[in-house]
């Protein structure tokens, strides 16, 4: 598999090459963490369902994103209800956002593989932190990627 080095740079005509695997892998998933669904034209899927919620109100009581509408519906986004899903989690529970960036992984990083994700919020620092292990599949070599997302919205508490 060929990966494409990211930034995009262009050395004597051609797109630059990454050579490092895990490199190239860790760059995707920055690519995939910080890109909200629907803003890739070419794959609406691509992403982080999470960051279509950046300006939402944060429910910090119940870790949760807050209907800012108050009207009781449902934001869905590719038919995944947002307001229900966990911020702080891990990929095992099936209602957090731990497990929707581990499909998106999966999705789009064939590389790897065993992908187990969580995710934890800590209020102080107003930060959410990103844990991704998994296994890359070329090599056999264990893989970590450790990130971390700034919360912009208002709080609820």
């Amino acid at each position: 598999m060929i990966s494409i080095k990211l930034p995009l740079s262009i050395n004597h005509g051609s797109v630059a090459m990454e050579t490092d695997i895990a490199l190239s892998v860790r760059s995707n998933i920055d690519v995939i963490l910080n890109t909200r669904q629907m803003e890739c034209l070419a794959d609406v899927d691509f992403g982080f369902i999470f960051n279509n919620t950046k300006f939402e109100i944060f429910n910090e009581n119940d870790g949760v994103i807050f209907d800012s509408k108050g009207n009781g519906m449902d934001m869905s986004i590719n038919g995944v209800n947002v307001y229900s899903k966990k911020i702080s989690g891990t990929s095992r529970n099936v209602n957090t956002f731990a497990s929707d960036l581990r499909e998106s992984i999966i999705r789009y990083e064939p590389r790897l593989d065993n992908v187990k994700v969580s995710m934890s919020y800590v209020r102080l620092e107003r930060m959410i932190y990103v844990n991704i292990d998994g296994v890359i599949t070329i090599t056999g070599e264990p893989f970590t990627y450790i990130g971390k997302l700034a919360v912009i919205s208002h709080n609820k508490k």
